[in-house]
């Protein structure tokens, strides 16, 4: 009841207001505001059966045409006579509307449901169309659409005349005029009115799919139940049959006949009521198997099926339609029905679907009684958005609970789990006593010389003492776990040799490699410093890890190796056995977890040895990590700090063995760790300090084409790392420690490439890259990032901030020297085209200029020849010039740039005569270097686009100024100027003629050389100046 009071309240809230209603044809709405509302063309037309009108005209009026006079909205049935038995018909309503005379104004219809097909016409005007009206059925198309059509009355005029031509097939529809009311008013009003109603419609289609993507997403993230499906297929169908509602907003992207469109409305609604009351049987489980519901439901489909095969017009007599009706209603009644009893029955959280459900029907029953009432205004979206929250209430409510329960069954299991812990852990105490004296009993008698025993007998015995010793292993484990998890271990903490513990623990474990073809080899150096820990404590970790490579090693060898970084040492048990998948490798250090029996053939154990180790390597403040694949063997590493009284490795004894250790593991054929370790301080080292180190140059040989790369890196090893690593390279390496630097840097240096840390202080390494990428492109100045994590979470970060690759730590020494070499010729490649660009620019000499040369050659000489002379050595300096290989350069003289100009300026001086003046000022000597190309085109710009636009011609001025510190180049005219979104564009390298293609490659280039680009200033009759600066520092300093 609430429902429905909420709806009417809506409709009341909207109602036009009252007016007069058509009476005999005719509609008078004088001295009626229109201006800004709207009213619905109730009343009495007339109607022509069998006519179609393009205008009442006298003739068609004394011909006999009589009108029937019919209620809009209605049928049409009683306009034909009663023995008229076709199921197709036409005709014409007409209305004619009186208004005040006054100044033009602008009035709408709107109409929400058509007819099966009608013309439209205004005042002897057709303004729409729906579907194909016809005479004949044959010729006849129906379609569902809405209508809405605006038109003008012009001034003075008060009668607007109102002719709907329409036709129907009344096996389909009912014909006649719609029983939604036809909206008139004012334009603005009218729209108003339909752009709010499919606002509701679009928004209630958006509030659906929004609420669908979270049941897909919920559906994805696991939890498979049938009854998330059923919601799914229940939102779907309740999207298509509002995008098929009044407004019928599936119209503006898909063409509906008429046929389609009831086919799919009826699917929609049926797929409604089946799909909640599937809902329903799966959400309880007294209905989930309901024979007579299933059998229901089948009924249903096979109707709904034979509703989309079959031709429209044999389906829809009164007996298919009735059954139907009754079928998909019967669906919208008896889930409330069945939720209700639910309630009842102490299912409390079901009133949710109880809600939704009867919205559902509400809205349902409601699209019904609005068929065939007027009481429908705007779009109602209220019922289904109940619906939608109600079930979002049902799954959240349900989400809640089961997160609650889950976490009452997690500490349930935690309890359990300290019980088990406890339980074994008891004992475990209880069982060593009686062990012991059961292994020291066997031992006596076994070791007693007064004792004969057999040899089967001894053999007997010393498998008793083996099994006992295993079982007393594995309660020593258990005891470890319980004294870890009560954090009950302390470690005795000293200065241990590694090389001492691991000679022992190998010799304790030999006896396993005496029947099988395995080696047990230890690399360390005897002088290899003392680490800090506790003695018994890493003989434990290294029995454990040792003894766990043998058992997974049929054949090959099981390596103990150690290395060491700055201020650890890194010891690793490598083996060539069965190896393991990420799978194992992710459990593999949980507690009572193993390998895969059923895949190595091996078991036995508790699986407590590797737990135990990772948690004492994490007592002494290291960490034990593995590393394998199946059939490839495994590693498992750990580190551990030195000794207090051993001095920490400098960051270029640190870095230097590193780089050799990378350099060792890439070389070995097995890939394998070298067993021959140096000790750290030797004089391999690099001296380089990272205080005063600004450039690393290993080739100083003059014009080698050396590569500038700019490190950046808080961490000083790393920085040491990356110069060792890319000493053999033709680069130049400049260390900072920060972005910030790094950026400054930028500011006074030219690099070819950046290697920057992700994970730095202050100013991370994707804040530095976005930085770099407002100044420089992609191709401009490469980023490389060095990141410790490769999740697809963090390198998208990185390209999206600018960078153009990556490398993940620990680097490995290849991988880091191809992807150098990669983005260094990527930059280059940059440079080359730039160059390239501008070489061609300068090679497209347009034949108009060639043209006008030559005949001012043949021209004067008829009658100078000496002029001649001139013009033609000019032309000769231009083209030797221009077509000079040292264009292809980085930089040139000045001088060699100033004589093409010359050359350039002599020859259009001789054309142009006095409408071109040249001045010059040149600070004397010139030494500067600067890009080839770059002059030329910004004089050739300054005469074609400057000063010979006018036709008075003008002046271009040359300067270079020099001072201390930088070469000032300006080319200035007093031409027609430049309009500040042209400057904006050449500046922006976005325009695409050839004269801003020539400015635009000069300030690219200028910007990649130096770091800055053109300066134009300019405005529309003022002229043009344009000025570019060399600092004096890189005078000279350019490779060729």
């Amino acid at each position: 009841m609430a429902l429905v009071s909420l709806r009417l309240f809506y409709y009341s809230l909207f109602q036009p207001a009252d007016h007069p209603l058509a009476e005999n044809g005719i509609l008078d709405l004088r001295e009626q505001r229109l201006v800004d509302g709207w009213i619905k063309l109730n009343g009495e037309w007339e109607f022509y059966p069998y006519s179609f009108l393009p205008a009442l005209t006298e003739e068609s009026a004394a011909a006999g045409l009589r009108p029937e006079r019919l209620a809009v909205p209605g049928g049409w049935r009683s306009a034909f006579a009663d023995t008229d038995d076709s199921n197709y018909r036409y005709g014409t309503y007409r209305l004619q509307i009186q208004v005040d005379r006054g100044e033009a104004q602008r009035y709408a219809l709107y109409m929400q449901t058509p007819p099966q097909a009608m013309d439209l016409y205004v005042n002897g005007h057709r303004l729409a169309r729906v579907g194909e009206i016809a005479e004949t059925p044959d010729r006849f198309a129906a379609q569902m659409a809405t209508t809405f059509v605006g038109f003008e009355l012009p001034e003075g005029e008060d009668h607007i005349e109102i002719l709907i031509h329409t036709s129907a097939d009344e096996r389909l529809l009912r014909g006649g005029m719609t029983p939604i009311p036809i909206k008139f008013g004012s334009e603005r009003a009218v729209s108003e009115f339909r752009t709010l109603s499919s606002a509701l419609q679009a928004m209630m289609v958006i509030l659906l799919l929004i609420y669908l993507g979270f049941s897909l997403m919920l559906n994805s993230l696991g939890a498979r139940h049938r009854g998330i499906f059923f919601h799914i297929l229940m939102i779907l169908s309740g999207v298509g049959a509002v995008l098929l509602d009044r407004d019928k907003l599936l119209q503006y992207g898909f063409f509906l006949d008429m046929e389609w469109g009831i086919k799919l409305n009826h699917l929609f609604y049926g797929g409604i009521g089946a799909f909640v009351l599937l809902l329903a049987m799966e959400l309880l489980p007294k209905n989930k198997n309901n024979r007579y519901l299933y059998a229901y439901l089948a009924t249903l489909a096979v109707l709904v099926i034979l509703r989309l095969l079959l031709p429209l017009h044999l389906y829809m007599d009164d007996i298919t339609r009735k059954l139907e009706l009754i079928f998909v209603s019967g669906t919208y009644l008896l889930v409330p029905v069945i939720v209700y009893r639910s309630i009842l029955q102490g299912l409390k959280d079901y009133v949710f679907i109880l809600l939704a459900t009867i919205s559902i029907f509400v809205s349902t029953a409601w699209g019904l009684l609005s068929s065939s009432t007027q009481v429908e205004v705007y779009y109602y979206p209220f019922d289904f958005v109940i619906a939608s929250f109600s079930f979002a209430a049902f799954w959240f409510k349900r989400f809640f609970q089961a997160t609650s329960e889950t976490k009452k069954l997690a500490l349930r299991l935690q309890d359990e789990d300290k019980r088990k812990d406890e339980f074994l852990a008891n004992t475990s105490h209880e069982l060593r006593n009686p062990l012991h004296g059961i292994i020291n009993i066997a031992q006596a008698v076994r070791e007693n010389p007064n004792n004969t025993l057999e040899p089967k007998d001894r053999d007997n015995l010393d498998l008793l003492i083996t099994v006992g010793r295993r079982m007393s292993s594995m309660l020593n484990d258990l005891l470890d776990v319980s004294r870890l998890k009560d954090s009950q271990i302390r470690l005795d903490l000293r200065a241990v040799s590694v090389a001492s513990i691991t000679a022992g623990v190998c010799d304790m474990l030999r006896f396993m490699t005496e029947n099988k073809p395995v080696r047990l080899v230890q690399d360390i150096p005897d002088d290899f410093p003392p680490v800090h820990a506790d003695e018994n404590r890493l003989t434990q970790i290294l029995f454990n890890l040792l003894h766990n490579a043998i058992t997974y090693t049929d054949f090959g060898e099981v390596r103990l190796i150690v290395a060491y970084n700055r201020e650890q040492a890194i010891l690793r048990v490598r083996d060539t056995g069965v190896g393991m998948d990420q799978a194992t490798m992710d459990r593999i250090f949980l507690p009572y977890e193993q390998g895969n029996g059923s895949q190595t053939g091996r078991s036995g154990g508790l699986g407590l040895g590797l737990h135990i180790c990772r948690q004492l390597v994490e007592l002494h403040g290291g960490r034990l990590n593995v590393r394998s694949s199946p059939g490839q063997g495994a590693e498992f590493s750990f580190t551990l700090p030195f000794s207090p009284s051993v001095p920490l490795l400098s960051a270029e004894e640190a870095a230097a063995a590193e780089t050799r250790q990378l350099a060792n593991e890439r070389t070995k054929p097995d890939g394998t760790v070298g067993a021959e370790r140096k000790t750290p301080g030797n004089g391999e080292i690099a001296s380089a300090s990272l205080d005063k180190a600004d450039t690393f140059a290993r080739n100083e040989e003059h014009g080698k084409n050396v590569a500038r790369i700019l490190a950046v890196d808080d961490d000083p090893v790393n920085l040491k790392i990356l110069q060792n690593l890319l000493a053999e390279e033709d680069s130049s390496i400049t260390l900072v420690s920060s972005g910030a630097e790094a950026l400054k840097r930028l500011g006074e240096t030219r690099f070819d490439l950046i290697i920057a840390d992700v994970m730095m202080p202050l100013m991370s390494g994707y804040e530095l890259t976005r930085a770099v990428r407002e100044r420089f492109s992609l191709s401009e100045l490469p980023v490389l990032l060095l990141t410790a994590r490769n999740h697809p979470q963090d390198i998208g970060t990185g390209f999206r901030s600018g960078a153009n690759d990556y490398v993940t730590k620990p680097v490995d020494a290849l991988e880091l020297k191809s992807r150098v070499r990669s983005l260094i010729a990527t930059r280059r490649s940059f440079e080359e085209h730039l160059r390239m660009e501008a070489a061609w620019l300068q090679a497209q000499i347009q034949p108009h200029f060639l043209f006008n040369t030559l005949n001012t050659i043949g021209a004067l000489s008829e009658i100078d020849t000496a002029r001649m002379r001139q013009v033609l050595d000019a032309f000769s300096s231009y083209l030797r010039t221009g077509f000079d290989f040292r264009n292809l350069n980085r930089v040139v003289p000045i001088e060699h740039e100033l004589m093409l100009v010359r050359s350039y300026l002599s020859i259009e001086q001789e054309r142009f005569a006095e409408r071109l003046e040249v001045s010059w000022h040149l600070d004397e000597p010139l030494l500067v270097e600067l890009p080839p190309l770059t002059i030329q085109p910004l004089v050739e710009n300054a005469l074609k686009h400057g000063i010979l636009k006018r036709s008075r011609g003008g002046k271009v001025e040359i300067a270079v100024r020099q001072d201390e510190r930088e070469a000032t180049v300006s080319i200035k005219d007093n031409g027609v100027g430049m309009e500040e979104a042209l400057i904006r564009d050449v500046l922006n390298h976005s325009v695409a003629n050839k004269a801003g293609v020539g400015l635009s490659n000069t300030d690219k280039r200028l910007k990649q050389l130096y770091d800055r680009g053109l300066t134009i200033i300019s405005a529309p009759g003022q002229g043009t100046e344009v000025v570019f600066r060399i600092p004096i520092a890189e005078v000279g300093s350019r490779e060729p």
